[in-house]
């Protein structure tokens, strides 16, 4: 399972709970994490990495390649857009998000997870 949640998302809430505009509810991303963790019965805590100089947060739960593989990425800073070179590369030069490429990310997760 993989995920790309942006921490200052306003249609979503990172943390979970209500909008304003909304009479629906959230699971925070870590409960909806901990669903999939449980779900495919992985018991190792994950392993982080800080990417593009601490704007890109990646915690892997299970063996990488694996069948059996929780992958989260969080974006420090972005909203609900999905996070793709025709968004990410207007950013100014110093974001260290510029050029994230989610959709690259997305195609190298299914290639090691074929079925």
């Amino acid at each position: 399972m993989l995920a790309i949640h942006g921490r200052e998302d306003d249609s979503i809430p990172y943390g979970g709970g209500r909008l304003a505009k909304e009479d629906q509810g959230y699971v925070s991303v870590k409960e909806s994490i901990e669903f999939w963790v449980k779900a495919d019965q992985i018991s190792t805590a994950p392993k982080r990495e800080e990417m593009m100089a601490g704007k890109v947060i990646k915690d892997t739960w299970g063996a990488p390649g694996s069948d059996r593989e929780v992958i989260l990425y969080t974006l420090e800073g972005w909203k609900h857009t999905i996070p793709t070179m025709v968004f990410t590369n207007k950013l100014p030069d110093n974001d260290p998000l510029k050029n994230f490429h989610a959709t690259e990310i997305i195609w190298d997760f299914f290639k090691s997870h074929h079925k």
